[in-house]
């Protein structure tokens, strides 16, 4: 097995050193689709047209991957699953000819597959989500079918909960959102429509829906900050409240190219920031807090198509993945970025400030020295 993380010959570059690049981890052809972190950032999973790979982030290095990884098409959406009666990571990831595979880690080098099955209809899967409290895994695909399962135990086979045809709904997202009569809601982002729909968690009955006002391309929800962002290929990167669906600003990301694709987005840093692939080259960081404020670029060093990113904590340390994603042929690698380390900065102030200490101090101690003087004069 080759090496897995190297530098390459133009080194990627980062605007203002928030990020700092880390390595390449090489192994894929084509186009890369989709990226996917463990929460605890020892895992990272990566799919396209040549199938799906699994690295370890803290040795930066690829884990043995069943034989048929390729076969399936090609691998769209990648989703890790942790159970706490299940110690061994679960990878579960949905291809281009409509199947649902399911991968166990069998040894800390190696993941074997523990069963697949078809999503209704030979469509591509485009999102997936799990919710450990209800042990309930969503599934949607181009068919406009939303469909939810139970994750067995032992087999980790796939039983039906609930199956719907979405009409005049093409499904780009699908995610866990707050709970709703003591049922957690089911979260549809349709993509040509922009609405964004919320199910009933138990049958996949249509509660609700509302507008957003443009193209849905991608989502990431973050149900412990009652937050979510959404991917506007046109304009950029809007963010939402999750309690009452209130725009709460929009992050622009300029298009230099005519057409426009779908990209992926994500939270970092513990969703204080929110990061955005590009059609040039860039991946954008941004801060929440603030209007508009670029914290980075993250350039991959050539003007092309950067919309499969996605991002963990490894090792406390916030760290970004992205990737080439367009058609191509030959080597296309993930390249990764990790925060710096915060360096403290003395100004002239702090500085000043450090010198009336020590003024203070030296006269005590004068003032010390004097009295201790007299006294001995006078005895």
């Amino acid at each position: 097995m080759r090496p897995s993380i190297r530098s390459t010959a133009i080194k990627p570059s980062s605007r203002n050193q928030e990020y700092l690049f880390h390595g390449t981890l090489v192994g894929h052809t084509g186009a890369l689709v989709c990226i996917a972190a463990t929460e605890d950032g020892k895992l990272a999973a990566s799919g396209g047209t040549d199938g799906t790979r699994v690295w370890s982030l803290e040795k930066d290095s690829p884990l043995e991957r069943p034989s048929s990884s390729g076969s399936r098409g090609a691998t769209t959406y990648l989703l890790w699953v942790r159970r706490e009666e299940e110690p061994a990571e679960i990878l579960i990831f949905g291809t281009q000819l409509g199947l649902l595979v399911c991968w166990k880690q069998a040894s800390p080098s190696a993941f074997e597959e523990r069963n697949t099955r078809p999503l209704t209809g030979d469509a591509e899967v485009t999102g997936l989500d799990f919710d450990p409290a209800t042990n309930r895994l969503l599934a949607c695909n181009r068919n406009s079918v939303v469909a939810c399962f139970t994750i067995e135990r032992g087999t980790l086979a796939l039983q039906p909960v609930f199956s719907v045809a979405m009409t005049n709904v093409l499904p780009k997202a699908i995610a866990f959102g707050e709970y709703i009569n003591n049922e957690k809601e089911v979260l549809v982002f349709g993509m040509y429509d922009g609405r964004i729909y919320s199910l009933r968690g138990t049958t996949g009955e249509v509660l609700r829906s509302r507008e957003t006002g443009g193209l849905i391309g991608n989502a990431s929800v973050n149900v412990r900050k009652g937050i979510y962002c959404l991917d506007d290929p046109f304009q950029g990167v809007a963010l939402y409240r999750l309690d009452d669906d209130r725009r709460a600003k929009t992050f622009e990301v300029t298009r230099k190219r005519n057409s426009a694709r779908a990209r992926q987005v994500c939270f970092a840093n513990d969703a204080g920031f929110v990061v955005s692939g590009s059609d040039h080259g860039k991946i954008y960081v941004f801060d929440r807090w603030s209007d508009n404020k670029i914290v980075d670029e993250l350039n991959v060093g050539n003007a092309d198509w950067v919309q499969t990113i996605t991002s963990t904590d490894v090792n406390n340390v916030s760290t970004i993945l992205g990737a080439r994603s367009r058609e191509q042929d030959g080597a296309n690698d993930i390249l990764v970025w990790k925060k710096a380390k915060t360096k403290k900065r003395i100004n002239g102030t702090a500085i000043w400030g450090q010198l009336v200490s020590i003024l203070h101090v030296v006269l005590v101690l004068g003032a010390l020295l004097f009295l201790y003087q007299n006294l001995s004069l006078r005895t």
